[in-house]
């Protein structure tokens, strides 16, 4: 099994946001923010927000919290976009997945 932990910063929060927002275009904000929390495995954006500004402590990438969160308001994705998408796994060679 793939495991994807990364610390938990603003700067990540940030730059994951940024690609989900080039990548998910289509996707509400408020929509896209929830499911980066959910994927980084808090209970919403809001607490992950908080947590990354006490600490960088290392999150494991969750991308079925991600993909289950979108896909119930309507978006369906892979689960596996949401990995692709974190900054750690952005300097590897990926395929872009396609949504579904």
């Amino acid at each position: 099994m793939f495991t994807l932990n990364i610390p938990a910063n603003t700067a990540n929060l940030a730059a994951i946001k940024a690609e989900l927002l080039t990548s998910l275009p289509k996707v509400k904000s408020s929509h896209r923010c929830e499911a980066l929390g959910r994927g980084l495995g808090f209970e919403s954006y809001a607490s992950a927000r908080e947590a990354s500004k006490r600490s960088s402590a290392l999150v494991t990438a969750n991308g079925a919290a991600f993909r289950d969160y979108l896909g119930s308001r309507g978006f369906p994705v892979l689960a596996i976009f949401f990995i692709v998408r974190s900054p750690k796994s952005r300097s590897q060679t990926w395929s872009r997945p396609m949504n579904i």
